[in-house]
């Protein structure tokens, strides 16, 4: 399951606003060699890699 790391108000405290770092994700595949079902449960391991690293 997808989360996100941003608080359930935004990036925004009580109208103060905060800073995250962000890095773009994005993913290119043959869909003759891959399904979109594969190419998703790929991208959403990396994603839980990354949040690993907090």
């Amino acid at each position: 399951m997808f989360t996100s790391s941003l608080p359930p108000n935004g990036p925004f405290v009580m109208s103060i606003p905060r800073m995250f770092t962000i890095v773009p994700l994005s993913l290119t595949f043959d869909h003759r060699a891959v399904t979109g079902g594969e190419a998703t449960r790929f991208m959403g391991a990396i994603i839980e890699d990354l949040a690993l690293a907090d």
